[in-house]
């Protein structure tokens, strides 16, 4: 291998981890200075992980509809209801772990179904399509529990989808299914066709519904294993109301954009998940310097603005070094 591959390669490795490495150093040693203890420990990088794991899923299934132009609120509820589909299923059937695996996707790949062929049928702007699908399935919520949600409190056996190994298998299968549907399928041949211009991908035959209808699947299928790493760690799901589930993707954000961002360097699905890395390292050390959830969402807002902000300007400094040097170049500085 040549010196300019070696040199490629390390420049692609260090731009991935520049942003986890430099969060992780710095709430380290903020916090060693305060003399606050646990956030390098252990137990604290497990949830750090675990919440990775868990914003990554979330941020997939977002992505998949968002990087066509549909902005789908239905995410939270579709992992909300398939919870419980998924829940009283188990429980009716005296199903296993894997079996419960099973039902949470096999739920959230009909829901995320359900709202595609909506969206489909009903022709109108895929957020007024989802907000109604999130009415729809929040009401089911509640008729199928009775108001009461479902719980599972105590079933070492059956929750096991919090702790490692098993989330890391969870999670490995996800991203290699994911990679490989977006890179290697027709798919995904013609999902990133239509992110780069749906009216010419339509004109050359390429069937944007049916890709459409597939994008909600998956987003289903991805919102249901992050639902049963919710439910893992909690053992309890309760109805929404009022749209409260839409809540849910504001977890996708800053992954999304980041993901984006190094999507240059790495495949975008592998850079959403060190985005969704760096998002949970912030949101640890923010919780050890004490800092209230209220003002956590103002400063991640802040964060999120401050990423778009560099990420959208950051030509204008390579334009400035191209025509700084192409002036040197010239001797008219």
């Amino acid at each position: 291998m040549d010196r300019n591959k070696w040199k490629d390669i390390g420049t692609r490795i260090l731009a991935v981890s520049a942003l986890p490495l430099a969060a992780y150093a710095l709430f380290a040693a903020i916090c060693a200075v305060l003399g606050i203890p646990g956030f390098s420990s252990a137990a604290n990088l497990q949830v750090v992980l675990r919440t990775t794991i868990y914003n990554s899923f979330i941020t997939w299934a977002f992505a998949f509809n968002l990087g066509n132009g549909r902005f789908d609120f239905s995410i939270g509820s579709v992992m909300v209801l398939s919870n419980i589909i998924a829940v009283q299923l188990t429980q009716l059937w005296n199903l296993n772990a894997l079996g419960m695996l099973a039902m949470f996707i096999l739920a959230g790949l009909v829901l995320g179904a359900a709202s595609g062929v909506l969206y489909i049928v009903l022709q109108v702007s895929p957020m007024v399509s989802s907000i109604g699908v999130t009415m729809i399935f929040e009401a089911l919520t509640s008729i199928l529990t009775g108001g009461n949600g479902v719980i599972m409190i105590g079933r070492n056996d059956l929750l096991i989808f919090a702790s490692f190994p098993a989330i890391l298998l969870l999670c490995l299968s996800v991203l290699v299914i994911v990679i490989y549907i977006t890179r290697f399928t027709a798919f995904g041949y013609h999902f990133n066709a239509l992110s780069g211009g749906q009216a010419v991908s339509v004109s050359v035959g390429i069937n944007e519904r049916r890709n459409a209808l597939f994008c909600y699947i998956l987003a289903g299928g991805l919102m249901a294993c992050a639902g049963i790493v919710n439910f893992s760690v909690l053992g309890t799901c309760q109805p929404k109301t009022g749209l409260s589930s839409a809540s849910y993707m504001m977890n996708a954000f800053l992954p999304l954009f980041i993901g984006m961002a190094l999507s240059r360097y790495t495949d975008r699905s592998f850079g959403i998940m060190i985005g969704a890395l760096t998002q949970a390292l912030i949101t640890s050390g923010f919780t050890k310097l004490g800092i209230s959830s209220t003002l956590q969402s103002v400063l991640n807002a802040v964060i999120v603005l401050g990423f778009l902000f560099v990420e959208t300007n950051g030509f204008k400094v390579q334009e400035r070094r191209m025509f700084a040097e192409k002036r040197k170049t010239l001797g008219l500085s």
